[in-house]
């Protein structure tokens, strides 16, 4: 059976201007799917009043609700540690942007109530206090992380568990509870009280006394029985007690009761007043706290009622305003907000990189167009004049040397000599008059025939006229226009200047979405074998066979580990504890240190005969990818390692001929044409947006705390990132990818690390 739990939430905020400094939640599940998560209870608060921490407790309750409820097919635990991992990933980005006035005051305590079994963390000073059998205990004593400075990614560590039972109560608050209550009065108004007074009593003593505080009650008790609704008797009749009747002045007949409303038809008027007066009710709180003293006829009196009730009237108004205003002007803030970091994401650049190069290549075809006319021009004129040349010359040799060539002037000669001059003249008059009946049979047809637009211009409409007078007028002027246009101001630029490179890459990808081709990539230092690299805090890590590289700008700084542990064969990074795993060929681990820069032998048992190709990490767990035996073996961390393994798969997957394997929520292996996605061992038909140019998906990079999934497409030089749905974002393309051997992305300050022969580069994204 499911125990029912019953929670009540306290929140008191005496000074508007606090509130953004505290929040309680209580989420439930919102479909059938979350059912198997539970609830999610708890409160954050922060000690530190400044502008910069008024947004730290909305946005690590808005993280920690989306995070759990992410991905239901999770297990409860998996879901909490998730959940919890992401608020503290949080806290770290907020520290990375300059934020560090709430560190080290910082209150939390986060539940989840599943079933009949709690799963609790905290920190700073919040506690969980448990009620069970008249015996008030605090679980969570030594659970919150006692550290000599505060640290944002170890703010939630350790997680506790247990079971719940029938009448068990849990408070979940602050320490400022035990500054007006201690153990023993909680223990003893417990005991007292029922469950709804007990929560009403609460209430009451922290409102009167504190400016700011936060406390959840939840009851656990057996689900409730539904019973047919009654009439029940009428118990409150002394309500209506005439104070003049017999009943007033008869004499008390004590009777075993509960309360004073039920003995009040045989009390006398003095009693019933004094009663009255002791069981004052707060009109905020609906319970009693303050007790006035007997015989104080002001506190009783009916205007002092119809006073309190009138402060408590003007109270609430004023605090609605106010409550109404600070969410209007926190959702203007979060748009806001949201909008320019849109505008900061929108990539300008690479907008002006694509039509820059639209308009080159407009250029180039407009410019091959116009020269290409121009020969074309030229070479007709050419014909043209060849012609007319060997025409004269014809001429000059059939008619010229005749008469340089007779000896002597022989009438008939001159004769035939003078009709031959004459038939040359008319033959090329005949010919001019042919050319020129031509030419002009040509410009005729060319011309309208004015007649008939004389005939059709009084049946047509005045728009026609305009239509017809506009035609004509841009028939004259653009023509023009055009030829006071200087096109030769500047000279064409050939083809045979342009990168042939260039032009085909361009031609290739023209119909791919959102490409960029990178102009150059930057060298970050020279280095052979390197096996994978790490962009942690500003530095690069790079592993190789024998030694890890620190890279912080020129400097570099090598760790490397002893000869008889064998090189490296394969490198994973562990976000969780923050270390770097080496394997080596002699099946070790090796786990480095970003912080105390110390290389450390980790305990490790690989199955016999396994072929270990690929390692990543999730949590605090490491996954090794056997592809001999088509197994992924899953090693919790333990104490000097790593403890047993468990087989991971679930289902049957060829592994033979995988590329490469990452891990968020899910376990990513790159398959060569495609990405398997794998959740709890089992293929879930992921797939991925179709490019253009088909993907050779030989490299992949994405973890729990990066937005996109990253695929290296060697033979197609590109680098393309994929949102977490699969959908494609964005294309980088540069001929250095062709030779890249692996590559690491820093999402934060958008660079993509590339692995080459003999060195790394970086390109920015």
């Amino acid at each position: 059976m499911n125990m029912e739990k019953e929670i009540s939430p306290i929140l008191v905020v005496n000074n508007a201007n606090l509130k953004p400094y505290i929040e309680i939640f209580q989420y439930h599940p919102e479909n059938i799917t979350q059912q198997p998560l539970g609830l999610l209870v708890g409160f954050f608060e922060i000690r530190e009043y400044s502008e910069d921490s008024a947004y730290v407790v909305n946005f690590l309750n808005s993280v920690l609700k989306k995070e759990y409820y992410l991905n239901p097919k999770r297990p409860v635990q998996e879901s909490f540690d998730s959940a919890l991992h992401k608020v503290n990933l949080a806290l770290s980005e907020l520290v990375k942007h300059g934020n560090i006035n709430w560190l080290g005051k910082l209150d939390s305590a986060i539940c989840v109530l599943e079933k009949n079994n709690i799963h609790f963390t905290v920190t700073g000073n919040a506690k969980i206090l448990l009620s069970r059998n008249i015996s008030l205990t605090d679980i969570t004593e030594g659970l919150a992380p006692e550290l000599p400075e505060p640290h944002p990614l170890k703010t939630f560590i350790n997680v506790s568990s247990g079971k719940l039972e029938k009448s068990d109560k849990l408070i979940i608050t602050s320490d400022d509870l035990f500054n007006i209550l201690s153990v023993a009065d909680l223990e003893k108004n417990i005991e007292r009280f029922d469950k709804d007074k007990f929560a009403q009593f609460l209430r009451t003593a922290l409102t009167n006394e504190l400016d700011l505080a936060g406390t959840i009650v939840v009851d656990i008790d057996e689900p409730r029985k539904i019973i047919p609704k009654r009439e029940k008797p009428a118990t409150h009749a002394s309500r209506d007690l005439n104070v003049f009747s017999e009943k007033a002045f008869a004499k008390k007949n004590r009777k075993s009761s509960s309360s004073p409303m039920e003995e009040s038809e045989d009390i006398s008027i003095e009693e019933y007043l004094a009663e009255a007066e002791k069981e004052y009710t707060d009109k905020k709180t609906g319970h009693i706290y303050i007790q006035g003293d007997e015989g104080n006829e002001e506190t009783s009196s009916p205007m002092h009622e119809r006073t309190q009730m009138a402060k408590e009237m003007l109270y609430d108004l004023s605090y609605g305003a106010k409550e109404f205003f600070a969410k209007q002007s926190s959702s203007l803030w979060k748009k806001t907000k949201r909008i320019s970091s849109r505008i900061s994401e929108y990539d300008y650049a690479g907008k002006f990189d694509v039509l820059k190069e639209a308009v080159d290549k407009k250029k180039q075809e407009f410019d091959r167009s116009r020269r290409e006319k121009k020969e074309a021009l030229e070479e007709i004129y050419r014909e043209s004049e060849d012609s007319f040349q060997a025409e004269q010359k014809i001429s000059r040799t059939e008619i010229t040397p005749k008469r340089k060539s007779a000896p002597k002037e022989n009438p008939e000669e001159i004769a035939s000599e003078s009709s031959l001059f004459e038939k040359i003249n008319l033959a090329k008059a005949e010919i001019s008059r042919q050319e020129d009946n031509r030419n002009a049979f040509s410009f005729s047809e060319l011309l309208p025939s004015f007649s008939k637009i004389k005939k059709l211009l009084p049946s047509m409409t005045l728009k026609q006229k305009l239509f017809i007078f506009s035609t004509l007028l841009l028939i004259v002027t653009v023509p023009l226009a055009l030829s006071k246009i200087n096109f030769e101001k500047e000279p064409a630029t050939s083809i045979e200047t342009l990168p042939m490179t260039q032009i085909s890459d361009n031609e290739k990808y023209s119909q791919e979405k959102n490409i960029s081709f990178v102009e150059q990539i930057e060298k970050i230092r020279e280095i052979s074998g390197v096996i994978d690299a790490f962009p942690l805090e500003g530095s690069l890590y790079a592993v190789d066979e024998r030694k890890i590289t620190v890279l912080n700008g020129s400097e570099a700084r090598d760790f490397s580990w002893p000869q008889e542990y064998g090189p490296g064969k394969l490198a994973t990074y562990m976000s969780d504890l923050n270390l770097i795993l080496v394997l080596t060929d002699k099946d070790k681990v090796i786990s480095f240190s970003p912080v105390s820069l110390e290389l450390k032998d980790n305990t490790i048992t690989l199955p016999e005969n396994s072929q270990i190709d690929f390692a990543s990490t999730y949590l605090t767990y490491v996954y090794l990818l056997d592809s001999k035996n088509d197994q992924i073996y899953r090693y919790p961390r333990a104490e000097g390692g790593f403890g047993e393994k468990t087989d991971w798969l679930k289902e049957e997957i060829d592994l033979s001929s995988i590329k490469d394997m990452t891990i968020d929520d899910n376990v990513y292996l790159a398959t060569g044409n495609g990405i398997k996605q794998l959740f709890r061992g089992k293929d879930t038909g992921f797939s991925l947006e179709n490019s253009h140019t088909p993907i050779n998906f030989e490299n992949i990079v994405t973890d729990i705390t990066m937005n996109g999934i990253y695929v290296l497409d060697i033979p197609n030089s590109r680098l393309i990132q994929f949102d977490k749905e699969g959908k494609l974002i964005k294309q980088y393309h540069h001929e250095a990818i062709a030779n890249a051997e692996g590559f690491s992305v820093d999402e934060e300050r958008r660079k993509a690390y590339l692995i080459l022969p003999g060195e790394i580069d970086a390109m920015d994204l």
